[in-house]
């Protein structure tokens, strides 16, 4: 009301008149009063007799100064009233006047004329007891009041009263608003009454900022025990709770808390409850907390700024579990935890009405947050949409100790009645209903011991099984043994046929659709009178009928429309969005349309593949019930989750993710979205798939850059075509590169080429990534292959797992690395291991096209020229550094600036002019021009290194070994030096190099980890530090002899007894390699007399040409992505490459995944020299490599490794099946030091299996190495296909994606 001022200030305006004036202003406020008083009566006397009237006298600056002159004249006058009588009734004002006047109070428009006002407001009016005592005298007159609303009143106990009194009587009343009052135990104990009055209608009690204290709430509450008609209460902003700390010692006390809490339970009729600023804490917060899981109505709870902090905030979320009425909860600024925040996330998957939840202002931390957002996406049924509410929360504390549902392994006694404890339990039991590899392997439930039992109870072992009742299959399965037979035998396909294959796939093409897709087939099949059909040709040829019948121009590609007519032709009825998704997913090349071969794999992995299904629920053995967590007892379990794949029922629904994408859009901030996706992508359990990826990278356009969004979206993604998909949609060519340097050893493994070299640091995250990311691959890979049988086991070590090479710390595992380790990752430590992924490209892919793979090399060469390893390695930054004001161009001739001579100078690499002056003109080209073309020469031995730039190491090294176990050794004149920049390069420029980027990429310094974690673990290396190792051993036990027998100086002679380390065995004649075609490789010569490499020197920085190679293929990884190449197309892109420091094993090894046809892999290594084939084998496996349909080659295994064992197993057994003399040039020695053992030959025996009935070994030697030749006389190619399947080339492929 603009006319409710201060007493102090009407008496300070009244004094500042003089009487005179006062006089004067009073008669003619009067007049003017009366006057206009009349003519608003005639202008709103049609109004409604409800309405406020406006007061517009009294107005502005004039209308004060008009009111404090009528209020001064007035207060000084007697004031009298006319007793009402008969026929003229006073109304309510003139009772009201009445009241106030018998008061001695001076009147105030408190209260019109009207009798049926519906709302009366006079808040912030400061009136007090009186007027409002009197105004309670003339309630009863106005039965149709529905509202009162008396906030900041300066009302007291009998100011509160003297409202409630009356108001019992006014039937209409709904809504009262005492908040901003000072409520006492007089007024605390009217509400009580007038709340349990049997005529109170009331529905919505306002208490805000009252005054309220715990013993005054515990009235309000008793009253809310028995009413039944109020469904809001507002006792927000008082002192509720602050009489926590007198529990302790008046333990009877019933705070307003605890009064709160059992009403709660009572209650069936209120709502909304706001106990928000208050003093909530300690055991009344886990009071009311508790009491949440016993209510069933109310719907709406305020609860923010009190102190509910760790343990009340626990149980309110295990209240919520079971709440299905809760729908809003403000728990903002009250101290949650991250434990907590974990709780309340759970609650989530059982409860299905919560729809808005605040934390705002909470310290939830990392593992908080994450929960919080996975429960977001993934707890939306129907039409229910979650908002949740983080804004000033600190998200980055990550509390190791918490339970990380990525990482659940684990062994722990659980308390029950704990609301963590309990979560933590029900977590686990939902990951072993629905993720894959994980499952409990103890758990034991004990009761809590009864009252008056005697002993301990005893632990009850629960065994868990899922129901083994099998469903029928929704579609019936395709006899295709039969099917095929009648194809091939009649040379027909016939449309009942057709139709059995088309119901498979549960689609349902019209009659029509049938007969052409038939005649299209026969003439294929005419055409091919030759060959034999089997599945895969005849689903190929049955979509590929399909394609043609609707794309009508002969163009090989369809539209959306288009595409959408082929799916309804086959019985489909898909969604525009689904079409739409189709294309963008196997749209390879981008062009916006589908191709036939696109089709073809489409259909194939959408319609052909297996799709699974959920897993039915676990239940206790016995029962086909399924088990849930008791509520009471403790829990012993010990849970195993071994990393696999995410399962479809790890996906967060469509609706989630809306929700997700809704809280992001409505954040108050930039900063408060970008942490909201931070939050929902950071050791995230809930798996988005590649349309919602898509929604919400959409969301966060202008936000953050695509580098930083798709990266983070990536490890949260399910399938690798989508997070391919993603990448080329949402990146351009630099972006892609960029992010896969950003991603460093995660980038293979997520985007779904695993195998090659890691270097694993554990302090690293992406590294981290990349380890459990590798587990899940590794797990998924011996599944298939251990227990579907699509192939053999081609590990190292004969265990299914695709890990080899493993060390931590640079020292070999004493045990072979398992995907277990994984389980949980150790905080430091590096480990090195090789990886090779035996996923098959999936059956029906295709080779990139002609003219795809001349885009992709174009890319590739372009992308490979434009690194400039002088502006690349940002010298000339460096040298704008050194000399001020002076612009350097690296390079010469028609690029201008400084000379190779005149750099070498500035950056300190040599000393002065005179060592320059003695490089050889050579050495001076090499720096003064830098090489426009990477693209090595074929080299003609296995000691040349065209390309190389690199000098060679001082220290002698083996025939055939450059410093690091290759071939590559500099052609220089016999008086000419080789200078090396890097080798006299001073400290401050080394180290400031090592900082800078390559082609604004990489940092070169991360280069040269790469190149020194490749380069140190060659097999080269390990060969060479294992014969150290073993000549130590020899020479400390030679020198304990000796001690023994009195010669402490081990003085003997060095050619008794022993051997000149590199001796070979003379009998072996050299030799060529012969390979599949019957040449040699393109080194030549035999292994068996090249003698044992020396140990390298420590390597200290690779060659520039390895460095633009290294970064050429990061960009190859980076456009490789869910595409496959032929082996012939392998090796044009292996020719791109330099040779240098084992680069082209590098490449191969990034190839191999992606090779279509792996059987024909001998053509790559036919073009490599024989210790590239060695550190392939070594990198890679024999048994992936090799072929046994091209078994002729050079062989030489280190038969301690299972996988070698097992390739001389097939290789004697081929040996066998084929007549003549196979083996040539056969030689063993038991170990590394060792001799050569003279005329050695294959022992009979080696066929058999490891071991016989007995459990003694026997077949192949368990350790030694062996060298031999395989030649074949006379090829028998059926034994050669039959064992073929014991290879990695011999898998069956099968429909689906990767």
């Amino acid at each position: 009301n603009p006319y409710a001022i201060s007493a102090n200030s009407r008496a300070a305006a009244a004094d500042s008149l003089s009487d005179a004036a006062i006089a004067k202003a009073a008669e003619a406020a009067a007049l003017d009063a009366k006057a206009e008083g009349q003519s608003r009566f005639q202008q709103k006397k049609d109004a409604d007799v409800g309405e406020v009237q406006e007061l517009g006298y009294y107005q502005g600056r004039d209308g004060r100064t008009r009111f404090f002159q009528a209020y001064q004249t007035v207060g000084t006058t007697e004031h009298t009233w006319v007793e009402p009588t008969e026929h003229t009734p006073n109304t309510v004002m003139q009772e009201y006047l009445k009241g106030v006047i018998t008061r001695n109070r001076v009147p105030m428009p408190a209260v019109l004329r009207q009798t049926r006002l519906k709302a009366l407001d006079l808040s912030g009016m400061g009136l007090g007891d009186d007027y409002i005592s009197a105004l309670g005298d003339v309630l009863t007159m106005m039965q149709y009041l529905e509202s009162i609303n008396v906030r900041n009143n300066r009302l007291t106990d009998s100011g509160i009263n003297s409202i409630l009194s009356p108001a019992i009587r006014l039937k209409n009343l709904e809504r009262i608003n005492l908040s901003e009052n000072e409520v006492g135990e007089r007024s605390s104990r009217r509400l009580l009454k007038f709340l349990t009055d049997r005529n109170c209608k009331l529905t919505a009690l306002i208490l805000e900022k009252a005054d309220v204290d715990d013993e005054e709430c515990r009235h309000i509450m008793e009253a809310f025990e028995t009413n039944q008609s109020v469904t809001e209460l507002n006792l927000g902003n008082n002192l509720i709770g602050q009489a926590e700390s007198m529990n302790v010692v008046q333990p009877d006390l019933v705070t307003g808390g605890e009064a709160t809490a059992t009403m709660l339970r009572v209650n069936t009729t209120l709502k909304i409850l706001n106990l928000s600023w208050n003093s909530l804490r300690a055991e009344s917060a886990t009071d009311i907390a508790q009491a949440i899981g016993d209510n069933s109505t109310l719907t709406q709870l305020e609860l923010s700024h009190n102190a509910f902090g760790d343990m009340p905030s626990q149980y309110l979320g295990m209240a919520l579990a079971h709440n299905q009425s809760m729908q809003r909860l403000d728990l903002s600024y009250n101290a949650v935890s991250p434990a907590a925040a974990m709780v309340i996330a759970s609650a989530f998957k059982t409860n299905n009405s919560l729809s808005y939840l605040n934390l705002d202002g909470n310290k939830i931390g990392k593992r908080g947050a994450s929960a919080l957002m996975g429960a977001l996406r993934s707890g939306q049924e129907g039409l229910r949409d979650v908002a949740i509410s983080v804004e000033d929360c600190d998200s980055t504390f990550d509390d190791g100790t918490l339970f990380n549902p990525v990482e659940p392994s684990m062994a722990a006694t659980l308390n029950l009645t704990s609301p963590y404890d309990n979560m933590v339990a029900r977590e686990l039991l939902r990951l072993a209903n629905k993720r894959n590899g994980c499952g409990f392997t103890v758990l034991k439930h004990t009761h809590l011991r009864a009252k008056g039992a005697k002993g301990k109870p005893k632990p009850r072992t629960i065994v868990l099984k899922r129901d083994d009742t099998s469903e029928a299959p929704e579609h019936p399965p395709v006899r295709w043994d039969s099917l095929l037979g009648d194809v091939n035998k009649l040379r027909v396909m016939q449309p009942h046929l057709l139709r059995s294959i088309t119901d498979s796939m549960g689609l349902a093409p019209m009659p029509k659709t049938i007969t052409a897709i038939v005649q299209k087939i026969n003439k294929k099949i005419e055409a091919r009178p030759d060959i034999w059909i089997d599945e895969h040709m005849l689903l190929d040829l049955s979509f590929r009928s399909i394609f043609n019948e609707v794309d009508k121009d002969g163009s090989g590609e369809i539209d959306k429309d288009e595409m959408y007519q082929c799916l309804t032709l086959l019985g489909i009825t898909p969604t525009v969005a689904a079409v739409k998704r189709a294309i963008a997913e196997y749209d390879t090349d981008g062009s916006g349309f589908m191709e036939e071969d696109e089709f073809v794999t489409y259909m194939l992995c959408s319609h052909a593949s297996v799709v699974p299904h959920a897993k039915p629920p676990l239940c206790e053995e016995g029962s086909h019930m399924p088990w849930d967590i008791p509520l009471d007892g403790s829990l012993q379990i010990e849970f195993k989750a071994e990393p696999q794949p995410p399962s479809i029922e790890e996906m967060g629904s469509d609706n989630g993710v809306k929700g997700l994408v809704h809280n992001m859009e409505h954040a108050s901030t930039d900063g408060e979205k970008v942490s909201v996706f931070r939050m929902a992508t950071v050791e995230s359990e809930v798996y988005f798939s590649t349309e919602q990826a898509q929604s919400v990278t959409t969301a966060m356009h202008g936000l953050l850059g695509s580098l930083e969004t798709v990266g983070a979206l990536l490890p949260c993604m399910a399938e690798v075509e989508g997070r391919a998909q993603i990448v080329a949609t949402n990146m351009s060519l630099k972006e892609q590169f960029q992010l896969r340097v950003k991603l460093g050893n995660a980038w293979k493994p997520l985007m779904g080429n695993a195998t090659g070299f890691y270097s694993l640091d554990f302090t690293r995250q992406t590294d981290r990534r990349a380890a459990t990311t590798l587990a899940q691959v590794a797990n998924s890979e011996r599944n298939d292959g251990k227990n579907n049988g699509i192939r053999s086991d081609t590990s190292q070590k004969g265990n299914w797992l695709s890990y080899r090479n493993e060390s931590y710390n640079k020292a070999p595992l004493p045990q072979p690395l398992e995907p277990s380790f994984f389980n949980t990752l150790p905080m430091f430590g590096h480990m090195n291991f090789d990886y090779v992924s035996t996923h098959r490209p999936p059956k029906g892919s295709k080779a990139l096209s002609d003219a795809r793979f001349d885009k992709l090399l174009e890319t590739i060469r372009k992308e490979r020229d434009n690194i400039d390893l002088d502006t690349g390695f940002h010298v000339s930054t460096l040298l704008k550094g050194s000399r001020p004001g002076t612009s350097v161009e690296c390079g010469g001739g028609e690029r201008g600036g400084t000379s190779g001579a005149d750099l070498a100078t500035i950056l300190g690499v040599v000393d002065n002019q005179q060592q320059i002056a003695g490089m050889s003109s050579r050495d001076s080209r090499e720096l003064d021009e830098r090489p426009t073309s990477p693209a090595p020469a074929r080299p003609h031995s296995p000691t040349s290194s065209v390309g190389s730039s690199r000098p060679e190491s001082p220290v002698a090294h083996g025939p055939g070994f450059g410093p690091l176990g290759f071939g590559f050794e500099q052609e220089q004149g016999p008086t000419s030096t080789k200078f090396d920049p890097t080798a006299a390069e001073s400290v401050d420029s080394q180290n400031a190099r090592r900082g800078l980027f390559v082609d604004e990429l990489i940092k070169y310094n991360d280069i040269v980890t790469a190149w020194k974690g490749f380069t140190e673990t060659t097999l080269a290396v390990r060969q060479a530090k294992e014969l150290v190792a073993l000549e130590k051993a020899a020479a400390e036990l030679e020198q304990r002899k000796n001690a023994r027998k009195g010669n402490p100086t081990g003085a003997k002679d060095e050619h008794k007894g022993g051997h000149k380390k590199g001796k070979k065995h003379a009998k072996h004649p050299s030799g060529d390699a012969i390979s599949k075609n019957g040449t040699m490789g393109e080194d030549g010569g035999s292994i068996l007399h090249q003698e044992e490499p020396a140990l390298p020197p420590e390597p200290t920085e690779p060659s520039l040409e390895f460095v633009r190679g290294y970064v050429t293929l990061l960009k190859l990884e980076a456009l490789l992505c869910c595409k496959y190449v032929s082996t012939e197309q392998a090796g044009v892109l292996l020719r791109l490459f330099p040779r240098d420091d084992g680069l082209w094993v590098m490449v191969l090894t990034t190839l191999f995944s992606r090779l279509l046809d792996l059987g024909e892999v001998d053509g790559l290594l036919n073009i490599m020299t024989q210790q590239e084939r060695n550190e392939a084998s070594h990198r890679l496996g024999w048994l992936n490599l090799f072929n046994p349909i091209y078994p002729e080659r050079d062989y030489q295994l280190e038969l301690n490794h299972w996988d070698q064992r097992e390739t001389c197993k097939i290789i004697v057994e081929l040996a066998m099946a084929e007549e003549g003399e196979n083996w040539v040039d056969e030689a063993y020695r038991r170990r590394r030091d060792m001799p050569w053992v003279p005329g050695w030959q294959f022992p009979e025996g080696f066929n058999k299996p490891d071991f016989d009935e007995n459990g003694k070994e026997q077949g192949v030697y368990r350790e030694g190495d062996l060298l031999a030749r395989y030649v074949s006389p006379k090829v028998e190619m059926d034994a050669r296909k039959a064992l073929q399947f014991r290879t990695l080339s011999g898998a069956t492929q099968i429909y689906g994606h990767h």
